[in-house]
């Protein structure tokens, strides 16, 4: 997936779910999802040249293929599985009622 911008994109997390190893611009929530070198590899804004590298190792190495594949399930469902995301959104939405109820009777 290749963007000057994005946040956290679906499309990476689907292909992370069924295991396969991204290729990815190094913009905004990415990193979040990519891990250079482990699940995938993040490239630079202008640069061509790695793309070109990052794509033919992973066409001709079937084991580095596999491997971030697995890893990118292992990454997926140690973090954006929907039990885990919603998990983490309401534990950020209680700390912040929790914050504004002490802001409160502070004051």
């Amino acid at each position: 997936m290749l963007s000057d911008y994005e946040g956290l994109p679906l499309s990476i997390l689907e292909a992370m779910q069924v295991g396969l190893p991204i290729i990815a611009s190094d913009v905004g929530g990415v990193k979040e999802a990519v891990i250079d070198s482990d699940n995938g590899f993040l490239i630079p804004k202008g640069k061509e040249q790695l793309l070109i590298q990052r794509l033919t190792e992973l066409i001709t190495d079937v084991s580095l293929r596999e491997s971030m594949g697995l890893r990118s399930r292992e990454l997926f469902n140690e973090k954006f599985t929907f039990d885990r995301m919603l998990t983490e959104t309401k534990e950020v939405y209680e700390t912040i009622i929790k914050n504004q109820s002490i802001k409160g009777q502070t004051h």
